[in-house]
């Protein structure tokens, strides 16, 4: 490869990260929390803003995906260990994803954490859209998106992150 080609694929993958640093900067910033209502399984409205001043994780997860099944005893693992920094975990089912198993499955597995129902998913459109599941979004205590972690998440790595907040 010619040091022409070299520089030019430099540039290219510069002008390419600044182009996705940019987009997920605009797609936090135009997440607001008050504007996210979705139902716990309880039948109680759950506005996520009133989360504001805890650090939150909202997860968003079907009982039809494997990978989410796995992830949410680390979950509910991270909830008991973190809850005395005032974490907050959201569990949110996805629009498709039957009521009755979504209670069953929660109740099964005694999930400490709210689970909310999102039938209309409004509360997928208001969060920036989500096209996988497990995705799981980490704001800070300002109610500022700080990781949008989608598929398989590292359960370690998660927990230090939400410690330095």
């Amino acid at each position: 490869m010619s040091k022409n080609q070299m520089l030019c694929s430099s540039v290219f993958l510069m002008i390419l990260v600044l182009i996705v640093y940019i987009s997920a900067a605009s797609q936090n910033a135009t997440i607001n929390l008050d504007n996210a209502n979705v139902h716990g399984i309880d039948g109680n409205a759950i506005n996520l803003g009133q989360y504001q001043g805890s650090p939150l994780l909202v997860s968003f997860w079907a009982t039809s995906c494997a990978i989410c099944l796995q992830e949410i005893p680390h979950l509910i693992e991270l909830y008991h260990e973190l809850r005395s920094t005032e974490l907050e975990i959201i569990g949110i089912a996805m629009h498709y994803d039957p009521p009755d198993l979504v209670i069953d499955y929660a109740q099964d597995q005694s999930i400490p954490y709210p689970i909310a129902l999102d039938i209309s998913g409004d509360a997928v459109a208001e969060l920036g859209g989500i096209e996988l599941t497990p995705t799981n979004l980490l704001f800070d205590r300002d109610g500022i998106l700080v990781q949008r972690l989608a598929g398989k998440i590292n359960i370690s790595k998660l927990k230090e992150d939400i410690l330095s907040l």
